[in-house]
């Protein structure tokens, strides 16, 4: 292979000895999986007090590692209604909270879950950067929020990592499905479910042990 390519012209010679250096990065980074799962909760009745929509992004390594980050934004603790319910016209401290700590919170609620979708690189990013906006601090929860301004509801956590969403009444399960049908234009497959994602992180089980 050395001789061939010493035979050919420098400039040629310089681009295949980049490309062959610069071939197994981006190996490394397509190797790279992301998907996304949205949840929704609510009680029978959908009161919006007891309606809540978040997202966990799941990233399988190369290296075979897992990683989870989730957007579940809900008011920060000592700041929420009777029962841990949203407080309804209040503009509170928020918090982000993880997978598990929100499967606690929504404990006494019914759970529906979209995906997992597998996602581009795009959206993974901005998933993260926007979590990293939640937890530093800019933002204050509101139910009533309208996805403008420096308050959120959960519903605009999760969409405002792509842009405005206007959901009006949506809530809980319908509310969730329209966050998961606003970024399916960025799934690989938008009708490809995949289910070994909830297998890998154990998510049926950490849903019954909540």
């Amino acid at each position: 292979m050395n001789s061939i390519i010493s035979s050919w012209p420098s400039v040629v010679r310089k681009f295949a000895v980049t490309a062959v250096l610069i071939l197994p990065a981006f190996q490394c980074l397509a190797a790279e999986r992301h998907a996304l799962i949205v949840f929704g909760s609510q009680d029978p009745l959908n009161t919006p007090r007891k309606s809540h929509t978040w997202a966990t992004m799941v990233t399988i390594e190369d290296s075979g590692n897992i990683r989870e980050e989730t957007i579940s934004w809900m008011p920060a603790p000592g700041y929420f209604g009777p029962g841990m319910t949203m407080p309804p016209l209040a503009v509170v401290p928020g918090r982000n909270y993880t997978l598990d700590e929100t499967l606690a919170i929504v404990r006494p609620y019914s759970i529906r879950i979209f995906g997992s979708f597998d996602v581009n690189a795009g959206l993974y990013h901005r998933f993260v950067a926007r979590k990293n906006e939640l937890e530093d601090g800019r933002y204050r929860y509101s139910m009533l929020a309208n996805g403008t301004g420096n308050a959120a509801n959960c519903i605009h956590a999760v969409a405002g990592l792509k842009g405005f969403l206007a959901t009006g009444r949506l809530r809980g399960f319908s509310a969730s499905a329209a966050v998961t049908n606003y970024f399916s234009g960025e799934f690989i497959n938008r009708h490809r479910l995949i289910d070994d994602i909830s297998q890998l992180i154990h998510l049926r089980e950490r849903i019954a042990n909540r």
